[in-house]
């Protein structure tokens, strides 16, 4: 396959229809070209929007401007935005410091749009560990979940990685995010969506691994969630943390980031810590020699 690949083969291939021939030629496809492995996570995000909206009248079609207020939360700016959510910085007066705030897109309102941030949320907040960014408190916010986690000043790793780096400082860099994995696996976590863009190096130098968006637990079983003190009404978020489990994680539906998956991930198999590991080695081979491992 020499061609882009087009809107109807990536959603063909994203649902597992397409035959067992095309659907490796596509993978080896999207493994090599950088235009369509953006095309396909692009499509898969737009996918599982449009199971969140389709049904749902969006609230917040704007940004939140400074000023507005998220519980106790008062919105600075926005950060940044990802496939399921938008953060921004925000102030936590109660505790006289600066948060990142994230909101999911449009409405929340459906229990599984609910499920799916809250589960984010919790595989960080059971997780303490210098490596791995801080969740402060959950909560839910006219109809849309949110969460305020520790506040990173600085770039993604994939940022400083375009700085001129000598390779003892990128293995020290990586080595750093890979204890903040261990200690998520130790957790019984895996992040499955492990990439540069998924790690803050701060200005103080430390690397903290952030987004559990596709985080499962590793047994299959529902992450307790570890107390936290919360603004929201406890009756309106606790149950909705109760239970949840990766009975979110669609068989045989893409998701992750192809360039780093491991090849489970496109099987549809099962996902265990080392399908981190495999992201985890690819992105640091990337990084030293500025190329993929392997093609196709």
């Amino acid at each position: 396959m020499t061609e882009h690949l087009d809107e109807t083969t990536g959603a063909q291939l994203l649902a597992g229809e397409l035959p067992v021939d095309e659907a490796e030629a596509a993978h080896r496809h999207v493994a090599s070209c950088r235009d369509c492995e953006e095309f396909v996570a692009e499509l898969a995000r737009v996918e599982i929007s449009s199971d969140i909206t389709r049904d749902s009248k969006p609230v917040f079609d704007s940004e939140l401007r400074r000023g507005a207020t998220v519980g106790r939360f008062l919105v600075l700016g926005r950060l940044g935005a990802g496939g399921m959510g938008v953060v921004y910085a925000a102030y936590d007066p109660e505790l006289d410091r600066r948060v990142a705030l994230k909101l999911l897109r449009g409405s929340s309102r459906e229990d599984d749009v609910r499920a799916r941030l809250l589960r984010e949320a919790q595989a960080a907040a059971r997780l303490s560990h210098p490596n791995v960014v801080s969740v402060f408190d959950i909560g839910v916010f006219e109809g849309r979940v949110y969460f305020a986690m520790e506040y990173v000043e600085g770039v993604t790793l994939a940022e400083w990685l375009r700085g001129d780096r000598a390779w003892p400082d990128i293995v020290e860099m990586f080595v750093q995010a890979g204890r903040g994995i261990a200690a998520a696996h130790e957790a019984g976590v895996i992040h499955r969506d492990f990439k540069p863009e998924n790690v803050l190096v701060g200005r103080d130098g430390r690397a903290r691994v952030v987004d559990f968006g596709l985080a499962r637990a590793a047994d299959g079983e529902p992450t307790p969630v570890p107390a936290l003190a919360s603004s929201a009404d406890p009756d309106e978020t606790q149950p909705a943390m109760r239970g949840i489990s990766d009975r979110l994680t669609r068989t045989g539906t893409l998701l992750g980031t192809p360039r780093f998956m491991a090849p489970e991930q496109f099987a549809g198999g099962e996902i265990t810590p080392s399908t981190d590991q495999f992201g985890f080695c690819v992105a640091l081979y990337s990084a030293l020699y500025r190329t993929l491992p392997f093609r196709g």
